[in-house]
C-alpha cells in the first residue's frame, strides 16, 4: 500500500467506481424485493464478477459484496503500477548495453585453426570482388554504402572502403 493517500480512489470506492472505470449500481426488479448489481455503462455482454453474480435480498450485504470486491481491484491496480514504476527505475539505475557487433575479421579471427583449415582458404580470407557473381558484388557494395553504376565502379569502391 502506498503511503500517500490516493484521493482518486477514495473518491471512486464512495461513488463505487472501479479502476477501468466502470461505475456499479445496485438494481431493483419491479415487482420484486430482490437486487442485483449492474456496470454503468450497462450492455448485454457486461460481465458481472462471481463476487455478487445473482439477484440478492439484501441491497446491503450486496453493497458490501461490491465493497470489498472494488477494494481488491483497487489495490491488484495499485500493485500493478507500482510495478511498472520499480520495473522503470531499475531501467533506469542499470541499463541494459547491447554489445558493439563484432566485424567479420573479428569473427573469423576468433574460429580455431582446425576449422578455418577445414573449411580452407575461402572462409579465412576475404573474397576476391573481381570474381564475385554480379548479385553478391551489388549486394556487399549496398552493405558497404558503396554506389555505383558498372562492376569496375563498384569493385574499385568496396577496395577504397576496406
Amino acid at each position: 500500500m502506498n503511503d500517500v493517500y490516493n484521493l482518486e480512489r477514495a473518491t471512486a470506492l464512495k461513488e463505487r467506481i472501479d479502476p477501468t472505470g466502470k461505475k456499479w449500481e445496485i438494481k431493483g426488479n419491479r415487482g420484486s424485493s430482490l437486487v442485483h448489481a449492474r456496470p454503468n455503462p450497462d450492455r448485454a455482454d457486461a460481465q458481472i464478477p462471481k463476487e455478487f453474480i445473482g439477484k440478492w435480498t439484501s441491497p446491503s450485504t450486496l453493497a458490501e459484496k461490491i465493497d470489498a470486491w472494488l477494494n481488491k481491484q483497487w489495490d491488484l491496480a495499485e500493485a500493478l503500477i507500482a510495478k511498472a514504476e520499480r520495473k522503470a527505475q531499475a531501467a533506469k539505475e542499470n541499463p541494459v548495453v547491447a554489445p558493439e557487433p563484432k566485424t567479420a575479421e573479428e569473427s573469423l579471427a576468433e574460429l580455431p585453426e582446425e576449422i578455418k583449415q577445414e573449411l580452407g582458404d575461402m572462409i579465412a580470407t576475404k573474397p576476391d570482388v573481381e570474381t564475385l557473381p554480379w548479385a553478391e558484388l551489388q549486394s556487399m557494395a549496398k552493405d558497404m554504402g558503396v554506389t555505383g553504376r558498372s562492376r569496375k565502379d563498384l569493385v574499385a569502391g568496396i577496395q577504397a572502403a576496406g
